[in-house]
């Protein structure tokens, strides 16, 4: 089985003499249930589908353009070859992607890996393109309320959800992202 894991240039080095190694981060901590583990996927690109950014905005406020990418500076997809005996790996069921519907989705397509995996399963797969941050929509009051663990379903009245999706509004440097994006 094939799978796919972004990191940085600059984490090559080490990947190379040591293989990928299980951590858990403050922010991935509690999707592994504190576990430290190696996250992949199957996909080879980092970039939001359609239904994660309308997610992302009606949910938390962050207005995700066309070259977002969840891992901005992890632009070296590393593709890793299990075997059929890779019986430490799991597909992903936890809570962590379950603010980005449908959760089922898009957690199936995620896989955790709880051991060091051997620099010869490792190859580099491709490069991808450096990301854009998201633009934060909503207003610093707003935005203290989510970091105290308020739910939100957001609705921006003067401009459509889908036209913000779209690039058709939306603050004037997400605007321009979109037209180069469809320029390109």
């Amino acid at each position: 089985m094939k799978l796919f894991h972004f990191t940085r240039p600059s984490l090559l080095p080490a990947i190379r003499a040591q293989g990928l190694t299980p951590c858990a981060s403050e922010k991935n901590g509690e999707s592994s249930n504190g576990k430290p583990v190696v996250w992949l996927t199957e996909y080879d690109d980092n970039a939001l589908m359609r239904e994660q950014r309308h997610a992302m905005l009606v949910n938390h406020g962050f207005l995700c353009g066309p070259r977002y990418r969840g891992l901005p500076e992890a632009t070296v997809c590393l593709a890793v070859e299990f075997g059929s005996g890779a019986c430490r790996l799991r597909r992903y069921k936890g809570s962590m992607l379950s603010a980005l519907p449908p959760v089922g989705e898009i957690a199936r397509h995620w896989w955790t890996y709880d051991r060091i995996i051997k620099p010869e399963l490792i190859s580099v797969h491709k490069t991808v393109e450096s990301g854009v941050v998201s633009w934060d929509m909503l207003p610093a009051d707003v935005r203290a309320q989510t970091q105290e663990g308020r739910p939100l379903r957001l609705t921006f009245p003067d401009q459509s959800v889908d036209d913000l999706l779209d690039g058709k509004s939306g603050p004037p440097g997400y605007v321009e992202a979109h037209k180069q994006e469809m320029a390109a």
